[in-house]
């Protein structure tokens, strides 16, 4: 009876152990982001629409991880003139969300997407292409290659895209 109580106090012992182990083990998008200096724009966006915090959450919460396509400040460059600053918060907001997959995928698994996957931006998805070596994503309005992660490790994929993702208009 006692044995019993131990291996079960222990079986408690390691389920807590685990469960910080993977709690401290969450990726910090701010800091991956800001080491790499090309990403002050999305930095500033995703601080401006508080979703930083709901990426954090999901990575917590979400069994499946999550991949975000992170436009690099080059990208944000490629946009009209007074683009980012006519939009409304919840307009930034959708594009940001455009650029999230609610599902973990490593650049293999990116190679092997049949049909079009769901983002967090409500009723949007991601089309992905191949051609030779090389992989496409595409929102409708804007196609841009996917090439090496930036970050790789469970529950965070991170590609970095040379432009941004629009939705198409509704």
């Amino acid at each position: 009876m006692a044995s019993s109580r131990i291996y079960a106090l222990l079986a408690l012992l390691l389920l807590a152990e685990a469960a910080a182990l993977h709690a401290n083990n969450t990726p910090d998008l701010v800091s991956i982001l800001t080491r790499r200096k090309k990403y002050g724009t999305l930095l500033k966006l995703l601080k401006a629409t508080n979703l930083v915090p709901a990426v954090e959450d999901q990575l917590k919460k979400n069994p499946e991880g999550i991949t975000l396509f992170a436009p690099t400040d080059a990208a944000f460059g490629k946009l009209h003139r007074g683009a980012l600053a006519n939009l409304t918060l919840a307009q930034a907001t959708y594009i940001l969300q455009l650029h999230a997959l609610p599902e973990y995928y490593s650049f293999e698994n990116l190679r092997k997407v049949k049909k079009p996957i769901e983002t967090f931006a409500e009723g949007s998805s991601l089309n992905v292409t191949l051609s030779r070596k090389k992989v496409f994503i595409s929102s409708g309005p804007v196609t841009t290659s996917v090439k090496k992660s930036l970050y790789k490790r469970f529950p965070l994929s991170l590609f970095p895209i040379r432009d941004v993702l629009i939705p198409n208009k509704k």
